[in-house]
């Protein structure tokens, strides 16, 4: 029997006689014994029949299967950590929100105003020119935490952290319902997870789930949630990650195309739709519905920016 090592590119694999090898197929003659190892898997040809390898129906999708075992995994702990949480939840509270000082807010202000649904879908958006693939993801998974963020605030409504307790130390507007879960937290975090999902490296994984946890924790600093809100709305954001990265992606995935293709009619639609909204953000959204206008507003202008350099070498060029 013969053994393929792994990572063996296609052109070496063309060696063996009598394989052909598509883009989704691996196809061995019954003349021809294989064992095939890879990150997925191990798959072996036995001489003496016919063997088709699907590697998309057999190999876990490195991508699909890294997501869904840590947001799994993340769920379970934050699970278990949720009743303590909500045990300690105000004095804990009145810890976070009492380490403050004028720097420190400003700081936190501004990552809570990252946290913006609106913004982040501009922002998720702009991996249109990356990724379509990152851009559709993120942007069903925020839809999708935001549905039941909202769901669970109207059916469970809970007063805010200014109501609730006689001193707050309060940045930004001051919020009085709807302080379960956080949506800030749940959009924050969708957007960690899609990075984390399609990042290329561990690093930027773990850079991308650390901007989430520390825009959740700012809610806590600005005073608009306690901390049992905050863990509420990353774990509805992880819950949904689950949904669409187990049940809903493998199906819709293929479809999406995983580099720009600006000579789609549909593509230019959705890039012009991202430009519009992303001068929406610059022009009006930031300075009217922004905690701190400033960061908003610059945050979409910088979307603005990779969205005019991406076009701009799109159309000197191929993508």
């Amino acid at each position: 029997m013969k053994e393929v090592p792994p990572r063996t590119p296609p052109q070496e694999l063309l060696a063996f006689a009598g394989i052909h090898i598509s883009q989704r197929e691996i196809w061995i003659p019954a003349s021809v014994g294989v064992s095939w190892k890879g990150s997925g898997g191990t798959f072996f040809a036995k001489e003496g029949s016919p063997n088709l390898i699907d590697l998309k129906a057999n190999w876990y999708d490195d991508e699909h299967s890294r997501g869904f075992f840590f947001a799994a995994g993340a769920f379970l702990l934050m699970g278990l950590a949720l009743g303590p949480v909500m045990w300690f939840n105000h004095p804990l509270f009145i810890i976070i929100n009492g380490l403050h000082t004028p720097e420190t807010d400003m700081l936190w202000l501004a990552f809570t105003t990252l946290g913006d649904g609106f913004l982040l879908v501009i922002f998720l958006g702009a991996f249109l020119l990356v990724n379509p693939r990152v851009a559709l993801f993120g942007i069903m998974l925020l839809l999708l935490s935001s549905l039941l963020i909202h769901i669970i605030k109207i059916c469970f409504p809970v007063f805010r952290p200014v109501v609730v307790l006689d001193t707050v130390h309060v940045v930004g507007p001051i919020l009085r319902s709807g302080s379960f879960p956080s949506g800030h937290s749940a959009a924050a975090m969708s957007a960690g997870l899609t990075l984390a999902k399609f990042s290329s490296t561990r690093g930027a994984s773990a850079g991308a789930i650390l901007i989430a946890v520390l825009i959740g924790v700012s809610r806590i600093f600005v005073g608009a949630h306690f901390p049992a809100d905050v863990l509420g709305g990353m774990m509805c954001a992880t819950l949904m990650f689950i949904t669409l990265d187990r049940f809903i992606w493998p199906g819709i995935r293929e479809r999406v195309p995983a580099k720009p293709l600006f000579s789609s009619p549909a593509f230019r639609r959705v890039f012009y739709l991202e430009v519009f909204a992303s001068l929406y953000a610059v022009s009006l959204y930031s300075y009217h519905s922004s905690e701190l206008p400033w960061v908003g507003a610059f945050a979409a202008f910088m979307v603005l920016v990779f969205l005019a350099v991406g076009y701009v070498k799109s159309s000197s060029g191929p993508c």
